[in-house]
């Protein structure tokens, strides 16, 4: 291979060599768009589930407050309702002569 042939030769690996350097860059500057683009989305899907997680919490908390008082309405309402029933109960047993039960025979 004469000088000339050579020099030819390396020319054109250099050629290459540049084009794949240029295709390269391109690509890299391509995948670099794209990942902005991604992490972009996936900020703001992170800002927004964050946001939902607190506006859940929110809404167990005001929920578990309601329920906090229909349980403390329903122990008050059965405490009335047991008393309720304690004097209906002993007014039974004052009307039946002291018995329980009607069906049962006097107590001797």
């Amino acid at each position: 291979m004469t000088p000339e042939e050579r020099f030819e030769y390396l020319d054109i690996k250099l050629r290459n060599i540049s084009d794949i350097l240029a295709e390269t860059a391109a690509m890299n500057a391509e995948t670099a768009a794209q990942s902005r683009k991604t992490e972009a989305i996936l900020r703001r899907a992170i800002r927004l589930g964050v946001r939902e997680a607190r506006a859940e919490r929110e809404r167990r908390r005001i929920a578990d407050d309601r329920l906090g008082q229909m349980i403390a309405r329903l122990d008050a309402a059965q405490l009335v309702t047991e008393e309720k029933l304690q004097r209906f109960l002993e007014s039974r047993t004052h009307h039946n002569g002291g018995n329980p039960d009607p069906t049962s025979p006097p107590a001797a």
